[in-house]
């Protein structure tokens, strides 16, 4: 079974992606995938990151049609915002796979993430 982008080059269950990565391993993903734009120096990012690990761990063992993945990017560069159309950090970001443009899921996605663990 030929193994995703993501799974090839990330060991956390949480993948790191960035600019140079991103169209490979998030956009044209053939599994969906759940991204965090973040910044580092963002207040609610640090919050929100041991959330986001626990989402990676449980959703790594998932398989087949249900494969989630879960990703980051740090997206403070003027480019990587406009390109993902983001202006505030954290924003969760759903990639249906193959292309699909994201589906954002607002301020409300964060507590919809603490619902899922």
């Amino acid at each position: 079974m030929h193994r995703c982008f993501l799974e090839r080059y990330s060991s956390s269950s949480v993948k790191e992606v960035d600019d140079t990565t991103f169209e490979m391993a998030v956009h044209n993903a053939e599994n969906p995938v759940f991204l965090e734009a973040y910044a580092t120096y963002c207040n609610s990012c640090q919050t929100l990151a041991p959330m986001w690990e626990d989402l990676g761990k449980a959703f790594e063992k998932s398989t087949g049609v249900q494969r989630v993945h879960i990703a980051k990017i740090e997206a403070t560069t003027e480019n990587m915002r406009n390109r993902l159309k983001i202006d505030v950090f954290p924003t969760l970001l759903f990639y249906e796979g193959n292309g699909t443009e994201p589906r954002p899921t607002g301020a409300d996605g964060i507590m919809r993430v603490s619902l899922l663990l």
